[in-house]
């Protein structure tokens, strides 16, 4: 392992996470708020970025050490992001799983109170979902390659889902795209979050919060808290397009639409959310607990929140009756769109694996036929195949684990389960003790740390962190 070329690159992605401190600290001295917590830790930041500067030296990277690069940001930056929690007195467990769950997008929360909280404090939780929701790496494609770093292989690492779909021949035209869409969505939502009455800090890290499909807020009792149907159809319309593949995006730019409505995971990922909108809202009605205009409302907020894994709220859907938990259990499963950055298994792994056992059984009924896997009208390579099946394997292996991990902690298995269920898939909200009007500050630490590691797991999608925690052990 080239430890001095890891601390090269850890040493300039540094120094541009310290730079994103202005921001929160700009707040701080708006809102006449303690500086210390962001001004602290971007000392601390830069003075480590410096350390690694003079200890580090460019050098090419192999591939292992591009995925070790990849899983070691994320824990940095984690541990970095912390920092203003500490210094406003929480503590060093909580700190770490609040920062964790905010720049892997889940959602989860430890603080009882969030209205209590600085506005500073709550503004750097929603931008480390902005940030995350991009992804710490796909953000410095544009910048690695100049350290010597295997910027696809970067991508393919940080990229949810199993198709690593490239728009532009370099991958620094990728990024930028992306960034173009992300910050294009994010303005948007903003401006029209504003238009209906939210105030500007409101609506910016609402916007953070949907566009990264992270899911805090500025309220203790989320979206609901603000007690307005357009707002809620405004952030419904935005967790939706939150959860399409970005790269899809770019179609749009280039006016050929018949390539984007074309999309075989686009269609399916939207098929899913009308149904399950129209199932539920008509559930909801017949079982008295709305009338239909308010099962509409309700159920089209959830089931965009829920299958996007962004983890806002409107109503305490606890309370609903059970088959409703089933369904939500189900969308937090499945996910939105691969490249787009909700969490979930995705949509397109359930399409292969449909096509894999439609294969089966074909085989079956005419053994001597050879049939080739396609999407999208392209063929699929045995590798992507042999991938998917690994990541379905280990996603049910660890969410078997960390189930079983709390429960024998002695918590009850409804939130022994759902937890587990909802760092996983970085939704955040899950059932039981952690429904959507509670938080994960009860855990106890060991708990948190296992749940925190869940959130990492499902981010990086598992390969990332497995080959890291390998080239640890094997040194």
């Amino acid at each position: 392992m080239k430890w001095q070329h890891l601390a090269y690159v850890q040493a300039n992605l540094l120094i541009w996470f310290s730079i994103f401190l202005f921001a929160p600290l700009f707040v701080a001295l708006i809102y006449h708020e303690p500086l210390a917590p962001f001004f602290i830790t971007m000392c601390i930041t830069f003075s480590s970025a410096m350390i690694f500067h003079l200890i580090g030296k460019i050098q090419n990277t192999t591939l292992k050490e591009t995925y070790f690069i990849i899983t070691s940001t994320w824990i940095i930056f984690t541990i970095v992001s912390s920092l203003p929690f500490m210094i406003s007195g929480i503590s060093t467990v909580d700190s770490v799983f609040e920062a964790m769950s905010g720049i892997t997008t889940t959602g989860a929360t430890i603080l009882t109170d969030i209205e209590a909280q600085p506005v500073s404090i709550l503004f750097w939780r929603a931008m480390l979902h902005w940030f995350g929701g991009i992804g710490v790496i796909l953000l410095s494609i544009a910048i690695l390659p100049f350290f010597g770093a295997d910027s696809p292989a970067l991508y393919n690492a940080e990229a949810t889902g199993p198709l690593k779909t490239k728009i532009r021949p370099r991958m620094r035209d990728t990024a930028k795209v992306l960034i173009i869409v992300y910050l294009t969505l994010t303005i948007s939502e903003t401006l029209l979050l504003m238009f209906l009455g939210m105030p500007f800090f409101h609506a910016v890290t609402t916007a953070f919060s949907t566009v990264a499909t992270g899911g805090f807020s500025f309220l203790n009792d989320s979206i609901a808290g603000y007690q307005d149907m357009w707002i809620e159809i405004v952030i419904t319309f935005f967790m939706y397009l939150a959860g399409i593949n970005f790269l899809l995006y770019f179609y749009i730019f280039k006016n050929k639409l018949s390539l984007f409505f074309k999309d075989t995971e686009w269609r399916i990922y939207t098929l899913i959310m009308v149904l399950s909108t129209l199932g539920l809202a008509a559930y909801l009605n017949i079982k008295s607990v709305y009338a239909i205009g308010d099962a509409l409302r309700y159920a089209s907020f959830q089931v965009a929140s829920i299958m996007t894994t962004t983890g806002f709220v409107t109503a305490d859907y606890s309370l609903w009756p059970h088959l409703s938990w089933m369904l939500f259990i189900v969308l937090m499963f499945l996910g939105g769109s691969a490249g787009s950055t909700v969490g979930g298994v995705k949509i397109m792994r359930f399409i292969l694996l449909f096509k894999i056992i439609r294969n089966e059984m074909r085989k079956v009924i005419h053994p001597d036929a050879f049939f080739s896997f396609n999407h999208n009208g392209k063929p699929l390579r045995q590798e992507i195949i042999s991938s998917l099946l690994a990541y379905v394997f280990l996603f049910f292996v660890s969410f078997i684990a960390i189930t079983l991990f709390l429960t024998i902690f002695g918590y009850d298995l409804i939130t022994s389960f759902s937890a587990s269920m909802a760092t996983l898939t970085n939704t955040g909200p899950g059932l039981g003790a952690v429904g959507p009007i509670e938080n994960f500050g009860f855990f106890d630490p060991a708990s948190k740390i296992v749940l925190t590691f869940a959130m990492l797991l499902g981010r990086l999608e598992f390969f990332a962190v497995l080959v890291f925690v390998y080239l640890l052990i094997k040194r």
